[in-house]
């Protein structure tokens, strides 16, 4: 079995997760748009003169980008983008900087920059991603989500199933779908008294595995069967 993550993946870069009922479309606007604002004010839009009126520019920034995305993601999603560690430190400076030295100044315009390249690397990166998920799952296919009784009872193990049957499908190639509560069960049966539910459920997961290992989003796999490929899903977990 050979697996494959996209290119955007291979470097750790998150994907960002909508909210239940939001448009990934709607999201993918709404990216764009606190990215443009983050990219011009790194760039010296808003005409900052000096160190503090930058600080101050960034803090509004993050205000209206939490706004604009805190009802689209997830919290652990906006933590990453907007509300970093760094966005923490300048906060509490915009309340309490009061010295015009040259050096303080330096120091401050030198956080403020380190973050603004950083926000604009990350939501161009979430873009990325989000762009190429939408891409990925808008194509027609044909999907299946087995659930753990499946691979748990099937007569045949996850490797030697041929999905298309099935689902009453000859020719076209199966996605099949693996939400992370399945793999969750399946390591909960692990410890089953029944010694096959035990047995199935660890070879499935060593299955499952490998598809997902370096991969933050789905990843598409040369899978079982013979014309079957898995869709993973589990990278979802830990986004609140």
């Amino acid at each position: 079995m050979r697996a494959s993550c996209r290119p955007e993946c291979q470097d750790g870069i998150m994907l960002v997760a909508p909210r239940p009922g939001v448009n990934r479309e709607n999201l993918l606007k709404t990216l764009q748009s606190v990215c443009t604002d983050v990219y011009n004010l790194r760039d010296g839009g808003g005409a900052a003169r000096n160190a503090y009126e930058r600080l101050l520019a960034y803090v509004e920034w993050t205000s209206a980008a939490v706004r604009m995305l805190g009802n689209q993601v997830s919290d652990g999603d906006l933590d990453r983008l907007v509300l970093t560690e760094r966005y923490q430190l300048l906060a509490g400076l915009a309340g309490t900087m009061t010295s015009t030295e040259q050096p303080v100044q330096r120091v401050v315009n030198g956080l403020v920059s380190l973050e603004l390249d950083e926000r604009v690397a990350d939501f161009e990166a979430a873009i990325k991603a989000l762009q190429s998920q939408i891409a990925r799952w808008s194509v027609y296919g044909h999907y299946v989500v087995p659930d753990t009784s499946f691979y748990v009872h099937h007569k045949d193990k996850l490797e030697q199933v041929d999905f298309g049957p099935l689902i009453d499908v000859w020719q076209s190639e199966v996605t099949v779908l693996v939400p992370i509560v399945i793999v969750d069960e399946l390591d909960r049966l692990k410890e089953s008294k029944e010694k096959l539910v035990r047995w199935r459920a660890g070879y499935t997961l060593a299955v499952l595995g490998p598809l997902a290992r370096g991969c933050c989003g789905p990843c598409t796999t040369t899978a079982w069967g013979r014309r079957a490929r898995a869709g993973w899903s589990g990278a979802e977990r830990g986004h609140d």
